[in-house]
């Protein structure tokens, strides 16, 4: 288990982004460090939005408070455009 995935442990969604515990879970990030760098509370929250966008679009845009479903999928459109290369890729290859 990494670092992240020992602060994300047990914690709700809600509670990260914006739950009377996000004052403390920063303070726990601020002590933590990964290549060098500290945590942040910003950096948890698109670790967890793209985890949740992966897994279903519609429960990353409610857990993350979007108004819209587009905005949720323009901050995380590299993910798609991941997924639509990697297809691309397996045609290419079916291909040769």
């Amino acid at each position: 288990m990494d670092i992240q995935d020992e602060a994300m442990a047990g914690l709700t969604a809600s509670w990260i982004v914006a739950g009377p515990g996000a004052d403390d879970f920063q303070d726990d990030l601020a002590g933590a460090l990964e290549d060098g760098e500290p945590l942040s509370l910003h950096g948890a929250r698109r670790g967890l939005g793209e985890t949740l966008y992966r897994q279903s679009p519609v429960a990353a845009q409610e857990q993350l408070r979007h108004k819209s479903i587009e905005t949720t999928k323009e901050s995380y459109s590299h993910i798609e455009a991941s997924k639509q290369a990697d297809v691309v890729s397996e045609l290419l290859d079916r291909r040769s």
